[in-house]
């Protein structure tokens, strides 16, 4: 129903804008700048008075309006200085986060403000610096969701912002690993791939130290079998990050029991798995072998785990 409500808030936008255009809304930028604080303020308002689906789908649609009106009016005003404008972007979805209260605006509003953090990378051909924008949001997706009980307990407002912040941080990491395997293909070459493959690497073996953490296995044994098998499995993800990195929210997503995050992280691992494959220059027999020999590793993985840690997690518990 979310989800739903801001394909509505999108479509109500773009019906909406080519309304305004179609009566000369570009012939004043003036009126368009206002009218865009206008909008913005009317959206907030809503989000803080009323929760309700059609209410979050017209407020969604009031922002999205209105950051595009304010938008326009600025480049018709002042010339189109793209970093300005980027940097006003990301100023209104700051505000805009701290004043609303509803969880769908100020999800957006995260999306809004990392979205605008990745335009001013590529504006100023600093395409290095998209790596440390991935590490930023590895480090806020691990830390919101394994210290999801610290935060909520500091106070109200970390209490309200929690969730929209944490989903915020999923989708735009995940689009963020889109871009990276997918980036030669929209000519925005990234480079440096190394700094993000490297940073993923660390950030699934740290998610796996909390989940041993979290299982409470006494045996030191064990442990190491888990740090080497994944260790084994992580590897290969240095030749495609962005395979790591769906591995990553999904192994997060699902100790947590976050299912919105757990299906984007096996759809992500699917996709890249899927795409890696297909972009491979080698022959059909060759990757044949490799998606055998893939599959041979991940099941001997299961049958170790359920041979050897179900048991021994059982017995912990038993003694506990």
């Amino acid at each position: 129903v979310k989800i739903l409500s801001v394909i509505g808030g999108l479509l109500g936008s773009l019906f909406f804008l080519g309304f305004l255009f179609l009566f000369g809304i570009y012939d004043t930028p003036v009126v368009a700048l206002v009218m865009g604080v206008i909008l913005i303020l009317v959206a907030v308002g809503i989000d803080r008075n009323e929760t309700s689906v059609l209410l979050d789908t017209i407020s969604i649609s009031n922002f999205l309006i209105g950051g595009f009106l304010i938008g326009f009016g600025l480049v018709e005003q002042i010339g189109g200085d793209e970093n300005l404008l980027i940097f006003v972007a990301m100023i209104i979805a700051s505000v805009s986060f701290f004043f609303a209260k509803g969880f769908m605006l100020r999800m957006i509003c995260v999306v809004v403000f990392n979205g605008s953090w990745l335009a001013l990378i590529l504006e100023n051909r600093i395409n290095s610096a998209f790596h440390f924008q991935i590490i930023f949001l590895l480090a806020g997706f691990v830390y919101l969701s394994f210290f999801e009980a610290k935060l909520i307990s500091k106070n109200a407002f970390w209490n309200s912002i929690y969730k929209p912040l944490h989903a915020g941080f999923l989708v735009s990491l995940s689009f963020a690993l889109f871009l990276l395997a997918n980036s030669w293909k929209m000519e925005v070459y990234l480079f440096n791939d190394w700094i993000s493959s490297v940073a993923i690497f660390l950030a699934n073996l740290f998610i796996v130290f909390k989940i041993i953490e979290g299982l409470e296995l006494s045996e030191q044994k064990n442990k190491m079998w888990i740090y080497g098998l994944s260790v084994l499995v992580f590897l290969p993800t240095f030749l495609m990050p962005s395979i790591g990195g769906a591995i990553l929210v999904l192994l997060a997503s699902y100790h947590l029991g976050h299912r919105a995050g757990t299906a984007l992280g096996m759809v992500g691992l699917v996709y890249f798995g899927m795409q890696f494959y297909h972009d491979l220059n080698l022959t059909l027999l060759t990757k044949s072998i490799i998606l055998m020999v893939s599959g041979v590793i991940f099941l001997s993985a299961y049958y170790f785990y359920n041979r050897t840690f179900t048991g021994d997690l059982i017995e912990d518990k038993e003694l506990n």
